[in-house]
């Protein structure tokens, strides 16, 4: 009897023994399951923080962009309106130089007029180019109509009165070019105002 009691006994000791130990098999297999669960939550974590770094930064990036955008229309609609106002000065412009060069061979006149106008395109309007060659060819037919009065010495008034309807004539071109220009300029600024 002692022998069947210790053979129960060895078999519950035993189950026990298997039971605690199955228990201690589950026990770390769930803790390693578990372990590498929070190893996988730490790195999709430590992920989740770079994909947020890395959005707000794109984010920034977009944001700095729009902006700079934003500034370079609003740089080129302001060259634009400076532009359009040369443009319309030009054919006054003109004239007031033309009486003060058509009777004195030293008169102080202002050059940047045309300089800054062509500066402007050059730099902020390529799509003005045309415009501006044409201008040049305006502006050579008139230096050429200044050189010419101006080999005269003492000019009359008879005298400058034949070379007043050649200075009708360009500053008519003129005129028409200034027009033109300005219309152009009124259309690219209604289109940005669109886009």
């Amino acid at each position: 009897m002692i022998e069947s009691n210790l053979s129960g006994l060895d078999t519950i000791i035993t189950a026990c023994v298997a039971a605690f130990g199955g228990y201690l098999g589950a026990y770390f297999k769930k803790g390693a399951e578990i372990q590498s669960m929070s190893d996988n939550i730490k790195e999709l974590a430590e992920q989740q923080k770079k994909i947020a770094e890395a959005t707000e930064q794109v984010k920034q990036d977009i944001e700095h962009q729009v902006w700079r955008k934003k500034e370079l229309e609003l740089v080129r609609r302001q060259k634009m309106e400076e532009f359009a106002i040369l443009c319309m000065d030009l054919p006054q412009h003109i004239t007031d130089e033309f009486s003060q060069r058509s009777l004195d061979i030293n008169a102080d006149y202002d050059r940047h007029h045309y300089k800054k106008f062509m500066f402007i395109q050059r730099l902020y309007l390529p799509n003005f180019e045309i415009d501006v060659d044409k201008l040049v060819d305006i502006l050579k037919k008139y230096d050429d109509l200044v050189t010419e009065l101006q080999k005269e010495i003492n000019p009359n008034l008879e005298f400058l009165q034949n070379y007043t309807p050649r200075f009708r004539e360009i500053r008519n071109e003129l005129e028409f070019l200034s027009a033109d220009v300005i219309s152009k300029v009124r259309d690219e600024i209604e289109k940005m105002g669109h886009a």
